[in-house]
Order: C-alpha cells, then structure tokens, then sequence
C-alpha cells in the first residue's frame, strides 16, 4: 500500500497502517488492447471493447473484484481538464465492455487499473485520440490552497506537510454544506471515499484509499499517496452522500529535495 514506503512483508495481511489487504508486489507486465465498436465522436456515448493478456499474450478472463470492481477505469483529456471513473463489464467471450462519452476531440489517456488472480495489481494505460479539432490545452495552475465548491458543497483540502518526492504524504479533504459539517458520508465501492492522483506528464498515477475506518462518516477523509517524481499533478477525491458522488478536483506540487532525480521512478 505504500504507506509505510517502500516496506515489504513476505506474506499476505492487512497494512498496519490503513487496515487494507496488501497487494502484491510482481514483475508481470499486462497488457491491454481498447477497440471502439463504432467511430469515436466527441459528445456521444461509444462502446469500448477491452481486452486484457498476460504476459505471454493470452487474454485474461479472470479477475479479481477489488473495491467492488473488477477493473477500476480512470479516463482523463491530455491536459487533466475532465475525469471519469468508469467500470468495464465482462462479456461472455471473456472481453470487457464499457461506455461513455468522450466531452470533446483530443486526446485521452486510459488508467485500467485490475488484479489477476495470484500476480498482484496491475496499472495498464491506453492512449486514445478522439478525431476533430481539439481546443486549446488548459495549464494547470496549483490551488491545493483554495476552498473548493461543487454542487453546493465546500471542500478544503490540506495536507499534514510540504509535498516531497520520496515521503509519505497525508492528504485531507474536509467537507461541509451550508456551513455545517458532512458527517453521513456513504460507502463508495468498499471505502470511505477514493483518490485518484496523476501527473502533469501522465507518467504517474496514485489510486488510494481513506486511512479511516469505514466507520468515518466524515467531515475529514484523509488518504495517503507516495509521489515518485516532482512536478505538478492533479488530483481528484470522490465521496457519496445521499446517494450522489461528489467528484472534488485538487491541483497539487510535488517538491524535490534534491536527493531523487527529477521524472523518473524510484
């Protein structure tokens, strides 16, 4: 979980840290192939057939449920301006399928995030470019300082020291409608809430969960990320109140010390 670093056990458990099982650590390198059903059109919904493959090149039909899923799908634009976390379906002939609209023409990068049996998570990305004229990127700009606003909620979002390259981070959103305090936060697929983190660059991704019990309704979700390249990134936390997922965008920057080569992975 990289709560602890980069400190490893040799058999299964729970983290001591944040009470989840710990996932495996493996060389194996999956692969995934994404293949459009019809002509990708900016603004209307289009069917992806996903194929997962081992190593060895033979599709995987069999896959862990982890947060309730399958395969988590983070899909973001190029420059990080739209989200979504979707949930492929497995089909009878052992494929995923999913759908969804692309907002605009461009280009996107796709976080297929699963656990085959036995090997451990893996993270697979996909790129895929939506024809037309795409629109000017947009620069990020940090405002991890700035009180957030979405769909009559406030969020604000802290974190327990400076962002560095190489340390534990803790990140905190506290969250409040019309002044008071959110404290009946929902379950979201098995926690609390979820963090997805990428950066700039689209090289490095974070998906964590709360350091709470499931028991922690709230106001204050805190997680935790281990960032493995400075620079900017861009965050998003999600919750569920009431039944509605509240998406929270976060622009943050990571620092380095000067001890760990800027861009690259540990």
């Amino acid at each position: 979980m990289k709560c602890e670093g980069d400190k490893t056990y040799s058999q299964p458990g729970k983290c001591p840290v944040c009470s989840m099982t710990l996932k495996k650590l493996t060389a194996a390198k999956y692969m995934v192939e994404v293949r459009p059903t019809q002509v990708i059109r900016a603004g209307e919904t289009a069917a992806l057939v996903i194929t997962i493959k081992d190593p060895g090149g033979k599709p995987v039909t069999k896959l862990e449920t982890v947060h309730e899923k399958i395969v988590h799908l983070l899909v973001v634009s190029k420059d990080l301006s739209w989200f979504t976390h979707e949930h492929p379906q497995m089909q009878g002939d052992g494929t995923l399928r999913v759908a969804f609209a692309f907002p605009v023409p461009g280009e996107y990068m796709l976080y297929h995030d699963f656990t085959p049996p036995g090997v451990g998570q893996q993270v697979v990305r996909v790129a895929v470019t939506v024809p037309g004229e795409a629109p000017s990127p947009l620069l990020l700009a940090v405002d991890s300082d700035k009180e957030k606003h979405v769909d009559g909620y406030a969020i604000v979002f802290s974190t327990k020291a400076s962002l560095r390259v190489g340390e534990d981070a803790e990140l905190v959103f506290q969250i409040t409608k019309d002044g008071k305090p959110v404290t009946d936060l929902q379950p979201y697929l098995g926690a609390m809430g979820h963090l997805v983190i990428i950066s700039e660059d689209l090289e490095h991704f974070v998906h964590s969960h709360p350091l709470d019990a499931v028991g922690a309704t709230g106001p204050e979700v805190r997680f935790h990320a281990h960032f493995e390249a400075a620079g900017l990134y861009k965050a998003w936390g999600q919750f569920q109140r009431g039944g509605k997922l509240l998406t929270v965008p976060v622009v943050l920057k990571v620092e380095d010390d000067g001890s760990h080569e800027s861009g690259g992975a540990r």
